[in-house]
């Protein structure tokens, strides 16, 4: 039976070869700022640490009586993007102290090391944890800044000690939220508001002593503060650095926008979806509450049957005081309605079960740990679906930068409407994991939207693909479609040769990808930028290009998903083992970028 696939590596969209420029013009007309802000993770970072007992380059530490501990949201393996700030921006990650504890050094991780002037410093957070996570559900959010009166950046100041800051917070929150004021309260260390300079090699973790100011900054249980990054280049939206970061942790980061973030008049703080990987060397000294190191996180499951959440979960009394786990408790959240159950095991090892239930049903979990000294510790909730596949047409949005609405209105406007809104179509997102031949086998079209990531990569969703295809007949056909940023994230972005018998090779007739990246900044040319790419004559998808040449028509076509999507151009080359292509690259001797099989 005749195959016939067009398949685009990239998000292909024929587009007018617009002036360069490295902003993005939003749908309303505003200019937005820096399309680089977001970026893949192109190198490798170093081996990740634990989320305890580092041992701190600093020996002096060795002379403090406590328990030497890090605090971190993740291991560096949970950090997925290279996440950048420009000239005069700064970043914030917020903490939680355990207990009483001593500062000793901070780290940060970076991705990119284009821009070296970097600047370090602490501050006390004015907000609340329940406030900072509240935006969690808001999107990014815009909140304000400091007055700083002829500072040669747009006036706009960080922290009320920095000392350009001239004036009082210029309030930008919106509804109930204008009443928080700052985020931000006074330096817990700096050299009067000014951050240490340090020198940042990519994928290196990049530690700062404490001890540059003479002093370990002392926090109390449950104070909130703040590690400050800055980018201390004198050029607003240029001198890109970027630290590696996650959309995936849902703890709330902090950005400073000197020159606007999607306009030239919205500079100031924003709150983003975004997670820094910061990290933070203490020396505990007052007892604190049990420690959940890690639990078990249940994706999205097609399953019905009971479900268990192990977990490693340890006490200690830094203070020299008793010490355990005196209990662990499972709570599970449905429809309303709050369940628990006791954990089972001994330090450091418990487990717990959550009951099945009906396809549809969302569930919350989480763990509360008591120890011997009645203190108590929450772990992060977490929430999973029971998938229910109800049509023939499931739209995978294997991203989170976009609301499901947005992924409609993108790629199903125009389709015959119906009462639900979503056109007889199952969504599956990105939080609830990779897709399967279990998921595939319910329906008979599929769209794949890979988005800048993939969320779940790895792994190679070759494989699935090929055998959810090989289970069509003449009564239940099988339609692909699938779009990305950039497919080359299967072989960690290197070139790669598909075997006969991979999906790649046998379905999609791709005998090469690579060439990759061929427009990547360090090679000489600008990933945010429109890309040239020709039709071929008298290809039945592409050749009505041919008219317009004969009509003495300059138009060109050009990739370019930056200016609808804000993805990043990681157009890659490719070689045909069959089929056809239907559109080339003149810049690289005519090589493939889009085929039909």
């Amino acid at each position: 039976m005749k195959r016939f696939f067009t398949f685009t590596l990239s998000l292909l969209l024929p587009a007018l070869l617009l002036a360069q420029s490295k902003v993005t013009l939003n749908p309303g007309g505003s200019i937005a700022g820096p399309a680089n802000e977001v970026l893949k993770i192109r190198t490798a970072v170093n081996a990740d640490r634990g989320f305890s007992k580092i041992t701190p380059y600093d020996q002096s530490l060795d002379a403090l009586n406590g328990t030497i501990d890090t605090l971190n949201w993740a291991p560096h393996s949970a950090y997925n993007v290279n996440f950048g700030f420009f000239g005069q921006d700064y970043m914030v990650q917020w903490f939680e102290a355990p207990t009483e504890m001593d500062i000793t050094a901070v780290s940060v991780m970076p991705s990119d090391d284009e821009n070296t002037a970097i600047s370090v410093k602490l501050v006390s957070m004015a907000w609340d944890r329940d406030q900072i996570q509240s935006t969690q559900s808001t999107g990014p959010a815009w909140w304000g800044y400091y007055e700083a009166t002829g500072n040669g950046f747009n006036d706009v100041g960080g922290f009320e000690e920095d000392s350009d800051v001239t004036g009082a917070w210029i309030e930008k929150g919106q509804g109930e939220t204008n009443q928080w004021g700052s985020p931000f309260g006074a330096d817990l260390w700096s050299d009067l508001g000014e951050g240490a300079p340090i020198t940042i090699e990519n994928g290196v973790e990049s530690w700062v002593s404490m001890d540059l100011l003479g002093f370990n900054p002392q926090v109390v249980t449950g104070e909130l503060f703040g590690v400050v990054t800055k980018n201390d280049g004198q050029t607003l939206d240029a001198g890109r650095s970027g630290w590696l970061a996650s959309n995936q942790l849902g703890i709330t980061g902090f950005k400073l926008y000197r020159n606007g973030r999607l306009s030239a008049d919205d500079y100031g703080w924003w709150t983003r979806l975004y997670s820094w990987d910061f990290n933070v060397a203490v020396v505990l000294t007052g007892d604190r509450a049990p420690v959940i190191a890690s639990m078990t996180s249940l994706p999205t499951t097609l399953s019905t049957d009971p479900r268990t959440v192990d977990a490693s979960i340890t006490d200690d009394n830094p203070s020299g005081g008793s010490a355990g786990v005196a209990s662990a408790t499972l709570y599970y959240v449905v429809d309303g309605d709050t369940n628990s159950v006791a954990m089972t095991g001994t330090e450091p090892d418990f487990s717990g079960v959550i009951p099945g239930f009906a396809p549809g049903s969302e569930v919350t979990y989480y763990i509360v740990a008591t120890d011997v000294n009645d203190l108590s510790t929450s772990s992060q909730p977490v929430t999973y679906t029971v998938f229910e596949a109800v049509n023939t047409i499931l739209v995978a949005y294997d991203d989170t930068n976009f609301g499901i609405g947005t992924i409609n209105a993108f790629w199903l406007s125009g389709l015959p409407s119906d009462t639900n809104w979503y056109w007889g179509v199952d969504f599956w997102e990105a939080p609830f994991g990779p897709l399967s031949v279990e998921l595939l086998s319910n329906y008979e079209q599929l769209y794949h939207i890979m988005g800048d990531g993939p969320f779940n990569s790895p792994p190679n969703p070759g494989p699935v693909y090929m055998e959810w295809m090989k289970q069509a007949t003449a009564e239940s056909h099988r339609n692909l479609l699938l779009t990305g940023q950039d497919y080359g994230y299967i072989s960690g972005f290197a070139d790669t040769t598909f075997p006969v018998g991979s999906f790649e090779r046998d379905y999609l007739g791709v005998e090469t990808l690579g060439g990759q990246d061929i427009n990547y900044g360090p090679n000489g040319n600008d990933e945010t930028l429109p890309w040239i790419i020709e039709h071929v004559s008298g290809d039945i998808l592409t050749g009505w290009m041919d008219v317009l040449y004969a009509n003495n028509d300059t138009s060109v076509l050009s990739y370019n998903p930056t200016g609808p999507l804000g993805l990043s151009n990681w157009i890659d080359n490719m070689t045909l083992d069959a089929g056809t292509a239907i559109l080339t690259d003149p810049n690289n001797g005519g090589a493939a970028v889009a085929a039909r099989n």
